[in-house]
């Protein structure tokens, strides 16, 4: 009845429907006529976009702001900058938005969510910690504002910081991926009983079944100086024995046989040992402590293994399980 009775509303309502079904010029024409109007521009800066146009948009969304800066025009406007590859001007835009109080709290916080995406995507943690300063003057119980800091201080290696969010009860983690990052910080920043204990509950919360995090629970047992409490090295002991079996295809952690002849260890060290005085440094901690034969320190330096360390032999494990270090990106 509202759509009969007022031309523009039925415009749009139908060039939606031609829009959705890829019917790009009859949509055009239905709104052209009504390019004066707000909604009608709305409709025109998303025809050009779904015509990958950008600049088109561009031209339709600038016109649009200035008829109508209301938040959800200016959000789009923001995302024609994204797009048109005027990534500065579209976390300018952004921010704005996010700060502009006659907006609604969802646009604000819309807002603010799309330029710490932007941020993220361009590595830019630098920024993103500056814009989780803004975030959280501006709306300072946001989950979301709290999680952008708490990203943005792990990737800049601030770990120490970071983790006290964690145990100021700031950072709630409700996902996985969340669950993740804070393990990553209690893996870098708290002691090896804390660390293991959070994570191993972590993995518990999602059934065990990331193997982010079961891998984290293992990497973090391997910083142990002294034995974990009995639950704990049960836990962690159980973790390597079944982790190759829930993640076979694992690119974090492998199963291998350890080698029994000299040509073995040679092609074990040349696969998994990475040249340079890092990966010696990180060997030799291993072989210092117990857990890796002095032999592929050797193979790693270059020399022989009397040239090495001399009075250490190799040990007699079985089984070998290696990875590679979590420096990953959650």
């Amino acid at each position: 009845m509202i759509a009969q009775d007022d031309p523009l509303i039925r415009a749009v309502l139908r060039a939606d429907y031609l829009r959705i079904h890829d019917e790009l010029d009859a949509a055009e024409n239905e709104l052209l006529v009504h390019s004066d109007m707000p909604d009608a521009l709305h409709g025109l800066v998303l025809i050009a976009l779904q015509r990958d146009d950008p600049e088109a948009a561009l031209v339709r969304a600038d016109a649009l702001i200035a008829l109508a800066p209301k938040g959800h025009h200016r959000l789009l406007h923001a995302e024609v900058l994204r797009q048109a590859g005027r990534v500065d001007q579209a976390l300018e835009a952004l921010v704005a938005i996010g700060k502009d109080h006659a907006n609604s709290p969802g646009q604000r916080t819309a807002a603010f969510q799309r330029a710490a995406d932007l941020a993220q995507r361009r590595r830019d943690y630098a920024a993103l910690e500056a814009l989780s300063d803004v975030w959280l003057a501006e709306s300072a119980g946001d989950d979301g504002a709290v999680w952008t800091r708490a990203l943005a201080l792990a990737r800049l290696a601030r770990h120490h910081d970071a983790l006290e969010l964690f145990n100021a009860g700031r950072l709630r983690v409700v996902t996985s991926d969340q669950a993740v990052l804070v393990s990553e910080i209690l893996y870098r920043a708290a002691t090896v009983e804390v660390a293991v204990r959070e994570i191993a509950g972590f993995s518990d919360q999602f059934g065990r079944q990331d193997e982010r995090l079961e891998f984290l629970v293992l990497l973090a047992a391997l910083r142990r100086d002294a034995e974990l409490p009995d639950d704990l090295g049960d836990r962690v002991r159980e973790g390597f024995v079944s982790f190759p079996e829930k993640f076979p295809n694992s690119q974090l952690m492998w199963a291998v046989e350890a080698p029994t002849t000299p040509e073995e260890l040679e092609a074990f060290a040349e696969r998994f040992v990475a040249p340079g005085a890092e990966a010696i440094a990180e060997v030799s901690e291993q072989v210092t402590a117990g857990r890796a034969p002095i032999a592929i320190l050797a193979v790693a330096a270059g020399r022989r293994v009397s040239e090495t360390w001399a009075g250490i032999t190799p040990s007699s494990t079985a089984r070998w399980v290696v990875g590679p270090l979590c420096n990953q990106e959650y």
